[in-house]
């Protein structure tokens, strides 16, 4: 049976005015729900960082009325209180957020420790939605968001005949399109979800939740796929057999990378000299923005290369990608150690998962000094970042595809053993 999985489309969204309640009204009260939602959350993370401390374990009573109820119980009663105007299943799935982050052994042990701090929650909170308490629906060309977002408590509040909100999904592209469809016609299913104010574009957004069945693919797990991470080129992929090959030109995040440092370089100098008050603020504020512009051109990069990657190894039914351990880096390889490579490994495995292909993390000694042809390994082998002339067998090659080649091999870690064996070398978890 093939496994379930659970993804999310971020989609703007259009609030549809109604007799009982305009936009401007909606804003207010959701606004306000958004501060509830703030308070309880911390007030529920205190308690159980409390209780935690106290007597070194979630799962403690806790006394009311003369009767026992688990932590859990009590924290979602709490929300409850904190959070009246909200539906009970989306105050629900508020609670299970926080108590999400002391559920797992290696959480308790690091806030134990002091390893992790007992997380707080700022301004602007999320307001997290249950699926069940989502329709969506196409209408006049338009879908539609139905949310139960009231209880009967706020209903009453704001004069409202139901708690029911609706939202048209605005700005559509192709794929988000294409998933909106399958979700009206039951191929997808709506998950859990969360509805978020865009303050820098003063409108609301939901990060839809929707779960499906991926699609099984004629792959062969004995076809492998090789990727090597590189600094002229971001990734070389190359299957076992052939000469099939994928790559992209590098350059492009490190270039956008200097470009965006250049500008939060001068807006920190200017910032520097200005007087405290409102104008610093701002420009430290456009710094901070410049840094999410980054994170989120790398991210965007990545999920690029992840998509062609994961194509291109189905297309040539691989049902094995094998990549780098990049926890064997030394630290040597600063470049390697970056977080974005951990990203696009990252997001290669996730998509690999939802086409069923296996990923491997292997050694990567000497996977750029071996020659792919002959098998012999020496460093002067790899002339240059870009070159690779074998000085055993005078083969030439892309360094990178050499590379790749070496990483696609069936047992390429007993491979690499043995002929260190033969060479004399010594074959252990540091890099190359």
């Amino acid at each position: 049976m093939s496994k379930t999985m659970t993804k999310i489309v971020r989609l703007d969204l259009k609030f549809v005015d109604t007799d009982d309640m305009k936009y401007a009204e909606f804003y207010e009260a959701a606004r306000f729900i958004q501060n509830q939602i703030r308070s309880a959350k911390n007030f529920i993370s205190s308690a159980l960082y409390f209780d935690l401390m106290n007597d070194r374990k979630i799962e403690c009573g806790y006394k009311q009325d003369g009767n026992k109820k688990s932590l859990r119980q009590a924290c979602l009663d709490l929300s409850r209180e904190e959070i009246p105007y909200l539906n009970s299943a989306n105050v629900n799935a508020i609670s299970d957020k926080v108590c999400s982050e002391f559920s797992s052994k290696l959480k308790r042990k690091e806030l134990l420790s002091g390893v992790r701090a007992a997380p707080t929650y700022k301004g602007n909170q999320p307001i997290e939605i249950r699926n069940q308490a989502i329709a969506l629906y196409y209408e006049n060309n338009h879908f539609i968001l139905k949310i139960s977002f009231f209880s009967k408590e706020g209903a009453k509040e704001y004069h409202l005949k139901t708690g029911e909100i609706r939202f048209e999904i605005i700005k559509t592209k192709n794929f988000q399109n294409a998933i909106l469809e399958r979700l009206v016609i039951g191929e997808y299913a709506i998950a859990g979800s969360a509805l978020i104010y865009d303050k820098e574009n003063k409108r609301w957004i939901i990060n839809l939740g929707y779960t499906f069945t991926p699609e099984k693919k004629d792959l062969d797990p004995e076809k492998i796929l090789g990727v090597d991470l590189g600094i002229c080129k971001p990734f070389y992929a190359a299957t076992d057999t052939g000469h099939d090959t994928l790559h992209v030109n590098g350059g492009e995040i490190e270039k956008f990378r200097r470009m965006i440092d250049k500008r939060k370089a001068d807006l920190q100098s200017a910032a520097r000299f200005a007087s405290p008050g409102h104008g610093r603020k701002k420009r430290l504020e456009r710094v901070e923005k410049l840094n999410h512009k980054i994170e989120n051109f790398r991210s965007t990069k990545n999920f690029k290369y992840a998509k062609a990657i994961v194509e291109f190894a189905v297309q040539h039914g691989c049902g094995t990608i094998q990549m780098e351990d990049l926890s064997q880096i030394s630290t040597k390889n600063k470049m390697l150690k970056t977080w974005s490579y951990f990203d696009l490994q990252t997001k290669i495995e996730h998509k690999a998962n939802e086409v069923g292909i296996t990923v491997r993390k292997v050694n990567p000694k000497f996977t750029s000094q071996r020659c792919h042809k002959c098998g012999c390994i020496d460093s002067a082998s790899r002339i240059s970042q870009e070159k690779f002339v074998c000085t055993t067998c005078g083969h030439k090659m892309n360094a990178d595809e050499n590379a790749a080649r070496n990483i696609a091999m069936k047992g390429v870690e007993d491979i690499m053993r043995k002929q260190c064996e033969v060479q004399h070398l010594k074959y252990d978890k540091e890099t190359h």
